[in-house]
């Protein structure tokens, strides 16, 4: 038995109840805890296998003067990674520079380009690398305002 300093007078309190606080606080953490890091244990070993073995993850890159490019990339057998799939690049002012379609880092199906202020736009169409025909200029688009805005 301890002594629990109360007011005026000592009295006892059995060890059994102040043990009972504090482990019901340790339980409620564990019970909280226990199951997040679980979770993040799982998640870490899922996504790093993933990120492994997947043939295309997204890769997302924006550059210091405010522009973005954003496609997947896929690994090559030499561990390097390679544009695949559709590839899309912004202005610092929100709008869309050019969207193209690559096949294991080739140019393959159509490009697109627009141009800063958004008010034209070149089609170019690929195949395995090479320019199929001329490029066409179309006037107007995109739409006037900032993507997203």
């Amino acid at each position: 038995m301890r002594i629990h300093v109360d007011a005026p007078q000592a009295r006892r309190v059995p060890t059994s109840r102040l043990n009972c606080c504090v482990t019901g606080a340790k339980k409620k953490w564990r019970a909280i805890l226990l199951p997040l890091l679980l979770f993040a244990g799982i998640w870490g070993v899922w996504f790093g296998w993933y990120r492994l073995t997947t043939e295309a993850v997204l890769h997302d890159r924006r550059l210091p003067d405010g522009s973005r490019t954003a496609g997947y990339v896929r690994r090559q057998p030499d561990g390097s990674y390679k544009p695949h799939g559709l590839w899309v690049e912004w202005y610092p002012n929100g709008r869309k520079r050019s969207e193209t379609e690559y096949d294991n880092g080739i140019k393959h199906g159509w490009s697109v380009q627009w141009s800063k202020d958004g008010s034209s736009s070149e089609r170019t169409k690929w195949a395995n690398g090479q320019q199929e025909g001329t490029a066409v200029r179309t006037p107007t688009s995109m739409p006037a305002g900032p993507v997203g805005g």
